[in-house]
């Protein structure tokens, strides 16, 4: 039964995909990452010449820190969404050029868009009990804090769980984003155990290779730092990778 694949075989065919597509693949984030230093630069820079011409004082300081962070989360809500839809383009598509998948990203955003939007509102709210817990033991109420703590996490990785799926089906089927939702959880809810507990496999070699990346890139500042941000460009497919495998498997 394809529900019952291992993490093992999952991880196996994760790494053969990315083999098979690492260059598209490896485009894909050069062209994220390029956008992204460029957006930076950009905005580093108005940001510099507003404070040369004084435009930023102590009266409109507030306003203008509140319009800044908007504007950064706007803007690296846009390249999140394009990088998601050139990745999972490039698995499922992985012969289409760059120009195809130009086209790819252009006819899927906007659906893209409302689906990652859903989605982090979705996990706000289920953040909610992490704030509490961080309130509650101000208030002096560890144990209620502790609590508080475990079901905000109980309740993200359910619902990570069961919308794992969304943003593939999306890109596979071209549904409605609110229909993807629906057809990840019809997905999920029979194997929610399994899933649960391959997700966990990964993000416990994600944290111990993360935990690692920072340790060298603090032993070796320059080195350590470029090696970290490639291994975790790495990261970034492999996930991918696995979790497309993952729903090829349980599409079946």
């Amino acid at each position: 039964m394809p529900t019952l694949i291992t993490s093992a075989e999952l991880t196996k065919k994760a790494l053969i995909t990315i083999k098979q597509n690492w260059l598209n693949l490896v485009l894909s984030l050069f062209f994220i990452i390029t956008l992204i230093l460029t957006i930076l630069f950009v905005l580093i820079s108005v940001y510099a010449i507003l404070l040369y011409l004084n435009v930023i004082n102590v009266n409109v300081v507030f306003t203008f820190r509140l319009a800044w962070n908007c504007l950064f989360y706007l803007i690296f809500l846009i390249v999140s969404v394009l990088a998601q839809i050139l990745i999972i383009n490039n698995l499922f598509k992985p012969d289409l050029n760059f120009k195809e998948n130009y086209k790819a990203v252009i006819s899927n955003f906007w659906n893209f868009l409302g689906l990652t939007i859903t989605i982090d509102a979705v996990f706000f709210i289920l953040n909610l009990p992490f704030y509490g817990a961080v309130l509650l033991l101000s208030l002096n109420y560890p144990v209620l804090a502790v609590l508080s703590l475990i079901f905000g996490l109980i309740i993200n990785i359910i619902a990570a769980s069961y919308l794992i799926f969304s943003a593939y089906i999306l890109i596979d089927k071209k549904l409605p984003f609110w229909l993807c939702f629906k057809e990840s959880y019809n997905l999920a809810k029979n194997s929610l155990g399994r899933i649960i507990l391959k997700l966990a496999v990964i993000c416990i070699i994600v944290l111990i290779i993360t935990n690692f990346l920072t340790l060298l890139s603090l032993q070796y500042p320059l080195f350590g730092t470029l090696l970290a941000i490639a291994i975790f460009c790495a990261i970034v497919l492999f996930v991918f990778a696995f979790i497309y495998q993952l729903y090829l498997a349980y599409k079946k």
